[in-house]
């Protein structure tokens, strides 16, 4: 592959993201997560997986600069993927821990917030939240609905429509990150959190995680055809592609 780099360890794998420094997120990328989620759920010898990031970076989400190009069956195609990944991160059965070693936003965020535990690089430069209404995109009920699992309809509601990015510390206040550690110990804390979580009973730990998401489950796997055209509608209008293009051009510089 590529985009992601695959480490076997005992009982468990280790993802990369390795998509150059920042991990923008592509259409390439989200067809080799996909394939390495479902190749790990389906492998009776691994009982988990951490996913990470290139040093400063886990991922800044959505490759806007490339997604911007693509025409209207490719940016059709990628949504559609980036949605079925997302439900097959939430759906992963086994033990999930996210090691976010540096910036987390939008996408980035997205990758993070179905794992079971994650541990956030403590540095206050780093930013992890839901901003898309700000940046221009508009998000999938998928999406807030994660959300709001994770951190609780009002907070969630507040955050999403603000579009407001967390430093670490703030992430930890809300309960979108589970832990907060040294920048160059987040893999190696992570590791250790998943051998502690290993210890415990493994058919016991998926029967419990089935039915504790099983409402969410249940919320994200709707047809997205009708919401998937409107969101299409808002990305080819005039004021958005505007906004995305001044967007590009401060990414740029």
């Amino acid at each position: 592959m590529s985009y992601i780099n695959l480490i076997s360890k005992p009982n468990y794998s280790i993802i990369e993201l390795k998509r150059g420094r920042a991990n923008p997120i592509n259409q390439e990328m989200v067809d080799e997560l996909s394939k390495a989620i479902n190749l790990l759920e389906d492998d009776d010898s691994v009982k988990g997986i951490i996913i990470t990031g290139q040093p400063d970076f886990f991922s800044v989400g959505l490759d806007i600069i490339e997604l911007f190009e693509y025409d209207e069956i490719q940016i059709k195609k990628f949504f559609k993927d980036f949605g079925r990944l997302f439900i097959e991160l939430n759906s992963f059965t086994k033990i999930h821990i996210s090691a976010i070693n540096g910036y987390a936003p939008a996408g980035g965020t997205l990758l993070a917030i179905p794992s079971d535990y994650r541990i956030m690089a403590d540095d206050k430069k780093f930013k992890i939240g839901l901003n898309e209404v700000s940046v221009g995109v508009p998000p999938s009920q998928r999406m807030i609905d994660s959300y709001s699992f994770v951190l609780g309809d009002a907070i969630s509601s507040k955050l999403t429509l603000q579009g407001s990015l967390l430093s670490p510390i703030e992430a930890l206040k809300y309960g979108l990150v589970d832990q907060l550690s040294e920048k160059d110990l987040v893999i190696t804390n992570a590791e250790k959190k998943m051998d502690e979580m290993l210890k415990g009973d493994f058919n016991i730990y998926k029967f419990a995680k089935k039915k504790l998401r099983s409402n969410l489950l249940s919320k994200l796997n709707y047809n997205d055809e009708n919401e998937l055209n409107e969101i299409l509608k808002i990305w080819w209008e005039p004021s958005s592609r505007y906004r995305i293009k001044n967007l590009i051009t401060k990414l740029k510089k």
